[in-house]
């Protein structure tokens, strides 16, 4: 999507904020993401916000709105949701606390990388019951059969979106932000896809790994259930890019669940 900044957005927008939080002193445009047109940080009478505005019914806002009350404490708090609209668009907003922070580092040595895993461990919840929320398996459903998407169903809420941006540390803790694309999956998932994100910041598989092994899910994780989500996952990228485009992500996956397979130890 392309970002419109907080300035450009309609009048009537601008309205719906003031209206329930006073006037706006500071914004901070995020251009980070694509499951919207507008995010910004807003500084307002009554605190800090941060704000998401689409253009038409966001299916994204709907699995952050269903999901919110169900996060614990992984992420910031909803504040409202509501449609505004205008002669020429409807626009789908939603609001939640601001997190005064910066990206998690997940480079090794990094002091981010216990507080992640914790955050991972504290972020092991059950799925809501809602409509919006579809299983995680879903994703690869054009590449494997209906027996190999069973194996990756599971009853866990699961973010389906790990990567820095959606990582916040502040002065205490790390914060779990955007769920858009929340789903119902095997409790391991988040943390899987944790792992990679770190083989890409420069630990080697064994390492990542070691890593996952300190969040109690990781432990419990079917190896063949973890073999089979690297190969799905391979599967699609190696038809999204040919092979050549995909190979380097699909040894990072081959190499984390050959890592899971042989038990790596714990961190």
């Amino acid at each position: 999507m392309t970002h419109i900044p907080w300035a450009g957005l309609p009048a009537h927008i601008h309205d719906a904020v003031t209206t329930r939080h006073g006037t706006i002193t500071a914004v901070r445009d995020i251009t980070a993401g694509f499951n919207c047109h507008a995010a910004a940080v807003l500084d307002t009478g009554s605190g800090a916000l941060f704000v998401k505005a689409t253009r038409g019914h966001s299916a994204g806002h709907d699995r952050e709105a269903a999901v919110a009350p169900h996060t614990g404490p992984a992420a910031p708090a909803l504040l409202w949701r509501t449609t505004s609209s205008c002669s020429s668009w409807d626009w789908d907003l939603i609001a939640f606390h601001a997190v005064d922070g910066l990206h998690a580092d997940l480079t090794p040595g990094s002091p981010h990388l216990a507080a992640v895993a914790d955050l991972l461990t504290a972020a092991e919840l059950p799925a809501p019951s809602t409509p919006h929320l579809p299983s995680w398996s879903d994703q690869w459903a054009a590449h494997a059969t209906p027996g190999e998407l069973e194996q990756l169903h599971g009853t866990h809420l699961v973010h389906g979106d790990i990567n820095p941006h959606n990582l916040l540390a502040d002065s205490t803790r790390i914060w779990l932000v955007d769920w858009a694309l929340a789903a119902r999956g095997p409790a391991w998932a988040d943390t899987a896809e944790t792992a990679i994100r770190l083989i890409e910041d420069g630990h080697t598989a064994a390492g990542a790994s070691a890593w996952a092994s300190t969040v109690p899910a990781w432990r419990a994780a079917d190896p063949a259930a973890v073999a089979l989500w690297a190969e799905l996952r391979c599967r699609a990228l190696t038809a999204a890019v040919g092979p050549d485009g995909a190979r380097r992500s699909n040894d990072r996956h081959q190499a984390l669940a050959t890592e899971r397979a042989q038990g790596a130890p714990a961190a």
